[in-house]
């Protein structure tokens, strides 16, 4: 259920602010907004507290962010606080940011590797999949020592596994299917 009341405002605010040709300044505002509801252990409680008189909340917003984001964000925030959906800027800025990113033809990807990998390796890597696709590709990195080997893409809700650990379980997989077969 919040999914999609998140998914309507953001789809809504998205739809607002294209012709006006501020995508991407409206997605960096969210993703403050948002990122400072997660990272001060005051401001998110404090946003959602349903004894705060939604004036003090608006006043609070206009000192911290009027000159930092943009009249339509901090327009589109006090409406969320009207509306009492101040729990959902997180999502709705989840799904603002989804939104410009098939607006702007770029595929998130998660790369996990068992090491780091160098600069070289990761470009090769988003150029490959930039090629398959036909997207832009905007990757996050991360790094899991028990994959053994190899590299783990994930993209769209699919798995491209080509990790030492991800074949040493196939071919477990393989083996036990041949032994059950043979029963």
């Amino acid at each position: 259920m919040e999914h999609r009341v998140a998914s309507r405002y953001a789809k809504a605010l998205y739809q607002a602010v294209v012709p006006q040709n501020l995508l991407g300044a409206v997605d960096d505002d969210l993703t403050a907004v948002a990122a400072l509801i997660a990272n001060d252990l005051r401001f998110g409680p404090f946003l959602v507290n349903p004894n705060i008189a939604r004036e003090e909340k608006a006043a609070i917003l206009d000192r911290v962010f009027g000159d930092r984001i943009t009249a339509v964000t901090l327009h589109f925030l006090h409406l969320l606080m009207n509306k009492r959906r101040e729990e959902e800027i997180p999502l709705i800025a989840q799904e603002f940011s989804r939104l410009r990113r098939e607006h702007d033809h770029v595929l998130l990807i998660d790369v996990i590797s068992a090491s780091e990998l160098s600069n070289e390796h990761r470009q090769a890597i988003a150029r490959k999949i930039q090629t398959a696709t036909g997207k832009s590709v905007q990757a996050q990195y991360a790094v899991d020592p028990a994959l053994i080997g190899g590299v783990k893409v994930v993209l769209d809700g699919y798995e491209i596994d080509g990790t030492l650990s991800g074949s040493l379980g196939r071919l477990r997989e393989r083996l036990l299917l041949d032994l059950l077969k043979q029963n």
